[in-house]
């Protein structure tokens, strides 16, 4: 199975789900971001994403329940609120909407039976999908050790599979956009993106590091009201002991780097930390994040001192806040020595 990462994921959804009204199923640890990468995707699709948890509902939520037509005295079925079929006024018929079938491999068999129905004819019985009406589902993994049951063939046979794991650079991508998660955390997973997922079904403890649980511990390391015991309790017990303390010694470290308006003043003079790999980290995410029209030019004359990945990943940063840093001398030059920045630009 193809291995993904959340953006590949979104261009699924957008040329294989919506574009051939394909259903997906995508596979993956928990904590991966399936569930954001869905509803980012629906969003940049301005499709109303419809969030049906598969593994909580019984066959019934999806068939309706029966009651008697006084006209013909025969059974007939209502329809439930829940899904989208002709006839039901809660959804807009003229507007494109997405099933996620999430946690589709915990269903209970006789869900899974109707989602068979669903997935090729776009019905249950007699009540239709509306016309513009999409579905994707996702799941864990078997080697994942979660409560999900086998798949059955014919219902894995209607969909195209994909495999979605976690990838640090992406994750940094869109953190460098969330208000709450500080510099200090996209820095830290430039330096060890192997810890952007620890997940081990082998390991008995129960906390354990995934793009979900650094988001957490984001917030927690923000939240200036938090005693600072609390605190590191609570990101030590989000993302497992080992990476919080290499994620406290990375902070401690970065804290000798000088300020960026001194790299700002002095491009050409301020130290590059050749030793300290972590420091270098740590002011290609803060110079990404400050950069502008104004800074720009200091700024490149001190990335340029830099290796390329430096340089590279500021830039990609500052393209994912400052759209009009598209327009500098700057940029032009960088793009001419390094493709990748167009692919970060065109991703964005």
């Amino acid at each position: 199975m193809q291995l993904i990462n959340i953006d590949d994921m979104k261009q699924v959804v957008r040329h294989v789900v919506i574009g051939e009204n394909e259903p997906a199923w995508f596979h993956g640890p928990a904590g991966c971001g399936k569930s954001q990468g869905a509803e980012q995707a629906c969003a940049e699709e301005d499709a109303q994403l419809i969030d049906f948890r598969l593994g909580q509902y019984d066959s019934v939520d999806l068939r309706g329940f029966p009651g008697v037509d006084a006209l013909t005295n025969t059974t007939v079925w209502h329809m439930p609120s829940t899904l989208p079929f002709i006839g039901n006024p809660k959804f807009d018929p003229d507007r494109k909407k997405v099933i996620f079938f999430d946690e589709a491999d915990h269903a209970r068999e006789g869900v899974k039976g109707i989602t068979y129905q669903l997935t090729q004819e776009r019905r249950v019985g007699e009540h239709v999908l509306q016309p513009n009406t999409f579905i994707m589902l996702a799941g864990n993994r078997a080697q994942d050790k979660g409560i999900g049951g086998k798949t059955p063939g014919p219902l894995n046979n209607r969909c195209t599979h994909y495999e979605v794991g976690p990838d640090a650079d992406v994750w940094c991508f869109w953190a460098a956009t969330q208000p709450r998660i500080p510099a200090e955390f996209l820095a830290f997973l430039q330096f060890r993106k192997e810890l952007i997922s620890t997940f081990d079904p082998k390991s008995p403890a129960p906390e354990f590091a995934t793009p979900r649980t650094w988001e957490k511990a984001a917030h927690y390391f923000t939240n200036q009201a938090m005693p600072e015991r609390i605190r590191d309790a609570s990101i030590e017990g989000s993302i497992g002991a080992g990476p919080a303390a290499e994620l406290n010694a990375f902070v401690r470290v970065i804290k000798d780097m000088p300020s960026l308006k001194q790299i700002a003043a002095d491009p050409e003079g301020s130290p590059l930390f050749e030793s300290k790999p972590e420091i270098r980290w740590a002011l290609a995410v803060g110079i990404g994040g400050e950069m502008d029209t104004a800074t720009v030019p200091a700024f490149q004359r001190y990335l340029n001192r830099l290796d390329p990945e430096f340089a590279i990943l500021a830039w990609q940063l500052g393209l994912r806040k400052k759209e009009e840093l598209l327009g500098t001398p700057q940029f032009i030059d960088m793009s001419r020595k390094h493709q990748a920045i167009f692919a970060a630009a065109n991703r964005g």
